[in-house]
């Protein structure tokens, strides 16, 4: 989570920064009432929810940060997905090249 009031930076730097990060953890911005504008900045930079101040707060914060939380587990299993299947083709094309005759042998 990231406020725009940060006494050493901007919250868009932040949430750049973070989501560049391999396996980063899920960023949920909290721009002040009436920034859709930062909000949206924010989201295009990388935050997975936008969450503005408002009474309910809390509830809302819980279940913005279970949201970003879902999407990045989400994220990491379908990396781990496919770094498996290229792994797998991997080792099948490596067998497979190593069960052909070598050319000019009988």
């Amino acid at each position: 989570m990231a406020g725009t009031d940060l006494p050493d930076g901007h919250e868009l730097d932040v949430v750049r920064s973070l989501a560049a990060e391999p396996d980063s953890p899920p960023v949920v911005a909290m721009p002040g009432a009436g920034s859709e504008r930062l909000a949206a900045a924010a989201l295009a930079a990388g935050a997975e929810e936008a969450l503005a101040a408002r009474a309910d707060f809390t509830v809302a914060l819980a279940d913005s940060v279970a949201i970003a939380d879902g999407r990045a587990l989400h994220a990491r299993r379908r990396r781990g997905m496919v770094e498996l299947g290229e792994r797998l083709d991997a080792e099948s094309r490596s067998r497979a090249c190593s069960t052909l005759p070598s050319p000019g042998l009988p």
